[in-house]
């Protein structure tokens, strides 16, 4: 009887999959790219790492489908066309395996191939009000927008509409995408990447340097024109909080900060007081505990004022 090789096989399998998986834990790119010259399978590996575990992993797959696209893309176009064609087929309820990073990994591909927005821009788009793809499809027009402004700029109102979303990806993401679309959007949020840095390192003493790269990894390095800081002693801020929700019926859950100690909020003071010193006049202390229509004032001033600086005139 011939050998068996199937467990040969297998072998040689799993080594080549723990062999790519150390490269995307690395961020080997180059690496990566030299195997899809050579390694016919290697879309197919990358793509199965989407599904990692490890959230690392999986982002990092994204990133290395991308590149590794382009390296492909030079030879065999009709390859990338089909591994589009797939991804968004397992998008599809009817595969039988979601996808959950499909928008994510297309967007790469796009970014990574220009010439390929025509084709797929439209279709990635349509994704945007999809479950479970919203806030990924948002992610993904951030990356790609600026190759076809045109081609995106129709999913503007949906994306402008989502920033009340619930879903804090959702609006993150979505900052990011009409940032790149430069449709002229001012966009207002409640809070951004300072208030990570003030209550997660400061509040939580979380280490700095982790809280800055996971900003930058989540909004893709945007910082905001203007942070508004609603300056106040920690006791009348509860007091004020509490209130608040109380009026409002939110149960202890939904007002999860207001149940944090009296340390936590100075500590989250100071992180805001550290970053109004170091960040000159993006961000702009607003004395707080006066009445409602003197903190409204003095928002509106700050506000109109930094407007009329960066479109001219008077508003």
């Amino acid at each position: 009887m011939p050998p068996d090789k199937s467990g040969e096989k297998i072998s040689r399998t799993v080594s080549r999959k723990s062999e790519l998986r150390r490269y995307l834990l690395d961020r080997d790119m180059p690496a990566l790219e030299e195997l899809a010259r050579g390694r016919k399978n290697i879309l197919r590996t990358l793509s199965s790492s989407l599904y990692d575990s490890e959230p690392l992993v999986r982002w990092r797959a994204i990133e290395a489908l991308g590149k590794v696209a382009g390296v492909i893309y030079l030879t065999d176009p009709e390859k990338i066309r089909r591994q589009i064609r797939r991804i968004l087929w397992l998008m599809n309820d009817e595969s039988g395996g979601i996808c959950w990073k499909g928008p994510e990994a297309v967007g790469e591909i796009i970014f990574n191939n220009p010439v390929l927005v025509e084709e797929y821009g439209s279709i990635l788009l349509s994704y945007l009000n999809e479950e479970p793809f919203e806030a990924g499809t948002r992610n993904a027009v951030s990356r790609v927008a600026r190759i076809a402004p045109e081609i995106f700029a129709a999913g503007v109102p949906v994306i402008i509409d989502s920033l009340k979303s619930e879903n804090p990806s959702i609006r993150g993401f979505s900052v990011k995408a009409l940032t790149a679309l430069e449709d002229g959007s001012v966009v207002l949020c409640d809070r951004f990447s300072d208030a990570t840095v003030a209550y997660q390192s400061f509040g939580r003493d979380l280490p700095l340097d982790q809280i800055r790269r996971a900003n930058r990894l989540a909004t893709g390095g945007l910082e905001p024109d203007l942070t508004l800081w609603l300056d106040l002693v920690p006791d009348l801020g509860l007091e004020r909080a509490r209130s608040r929700n109380d009026r409002e019926g939110q149960v202890a859950a939904e007002g999860r900060f207001e149940a944090e100690s009296r340390a936590f909020h100075q500590r989250v003071r100071r992180g805001y007081r550290s970053l109004w010193e170091s960040c000159g006049e993006r961000i702009v202390r607003i004395e707080s505990d006066g009445d409602e229509e003197y903190v409204s004032a003095r928002i509106q001033e700050a506000v109109l004022g930094r407007l009329e600086r960066a479109f001219g005139g008077t508003l």
